[in-house]
């Protein structure tokens, strides 16, 4: 019973547990193509907070990442690329440690909503994503920072899917 307790506290304080959502919803009429690339846009704090980091920035370097690793980001707002527009709508650090005491307790969250827009800026569609960290201890340290990663990672990968299937049909 002891190797038991062991393991499962050992486990506990190594991992981290979490939900993920994340939602599209692009216009049926616009169309991509090969060639269509991602400008970022403006990303903005609408929590009604104040944080000790800086949480657009956070944001807007994740996407930025996602962007160039996934050779979709562009720079120029031409006729065919399409343009991304962040807010961040919801934002607690959390703590490790309170993790570790008690899942739920501490929780990492962070959920934004992109707007996507056409070159003439017009809104051809949505993203939302919210990514927590509800459990976990040692493993979990650092969730603050890392989540901007793990939803810019989820915003990327929808419009991916969403410019193949746009493609497609």
């Amino acid at each position: 019973m002891k190797r038991v307790l062991l393991i499962a506290a050992i486990s506990s304080i190594l991992c981290a547990c979490g939900t993920a959502h994340v939602a599209i919803q692009i216009d049926d009429e616009y169309r991509t193509n090969d060639e269509t690339k991602v400008v970022l846009g403006e990303t903005k704090n609408e929590t009604g907070n104040e944080y000790d980091v800086d949480i657009t920035g956070m944001l807007e370097s994740a996407l930025e990442k996602q962007l160039r690793e996934n050779k979709i980001l562009s720079s120029l707002s031409e006729k065919g690329n399409i343009v991304i527009v962040s807010r961040i709508m919801e934002y607690e650090k959390g703590d490790a440690f309170k993790r570790w005491l008690m899942p739920g307790y501490g929780s990492t969250k962070l959920a934004v909503n992109s707007d996507i827009k056409d070159s003439q800026g017009n809104i051809i569609g949505s993203i939302t994503s919210k990514h927590t960290v509800d459990s976990g201890g040692a493993y979990s340290v650092g969730a603050w920072e890392k989540i901007f990663g793990n939803v810019s990672e989820d915003i990327v990968k929808e419009l991916i899917i969403e410019f193949r299937e746009n493609q497609e049909s």
